[in-house]
């Protein structure tokens, strides 16, 4: 009985250990995102339309950047930077055209810069002007929400599980073994 509940017992422990920590970049861990961007300021961009794209979380980066802005599309593995600066430090990802225009997610992780704070997820649109500059005149915020993604259940939920499972099989296995067959009666019923 203790050789079935030890590793029963071993394995659930196991179960309840916490999963090592994946990465997060810009505060978000790996995964793909649906990402809805603010136009707070644009010469270019009608703020009120709705700006979306896709970006993918893979490490200490983004993977995959999706955007169409202003008839230019912003698509494929973005480069990654982190920025420490004298007024504000940023992660940032972005992915840049030719003729010289780019796209920009940072995310504020210390400072402030125009209106936006520590903590905040900025981007920056520059348009393209010449063959080797942009004016960044198209700035807002942006949040992610998170998709194509299934729960999986809590490890103390599992751990309890393999805990319930383990002592019923020690329960089974003891009533087994002291159920006796009925003794046979001496004599016949009339």
């Amino acid at each position: 009985m203790k050789s079935l509940l030890v590793p029963l017992a071993l394995a659930s422990s196991m179960l309840c250990m916490p999963a090592p920590a994946s990465a997060a970049w810009m505060g978000l861990p790996d995964g793909d995102y649906a990402v809805t961007l603010q136009c707070t300021v644009s010469s270019v961009l009608d703020c009120a339309q709705t700006l979306a794209g896709s970006i993918t979380v893979d490490g200490a980066g983004l993977s995959a950047m999706d955007f169409s802005l202003n008839g230019e599309t912003f698509s494929g593995d973005p480069s990654d930077g982190v920025v420490d600066g004298t007024v504000v430090d940023t992660e940032q990802s972005g992915r840049t055209n030719t003729p010289f225009s780019f796209l920009s997610l940072r995310l504020i992780t210390a400072g402030s810069i125009d209106n936006f704070q520590t903590g905040d997820r900025w981007w920056v649109y520059c348009e393209n002007v010449a063959t080797n500059s942009c004016t960044p005149n198209t700035t807002g915020l942006w949040s992610a929400r998170r998709v194509g993604t299934v729960d999986e259940p809590p490890a103390l939920a599992v751990g309890a599980l393999g805990l319930v499972a383990a002592l019923g099989l020690t329960r089974r296995r003891r009533a087994a073994t002291t159920l006796r067959p009925w003794p046979a009666p001496s004599s016949p019923v009339p």
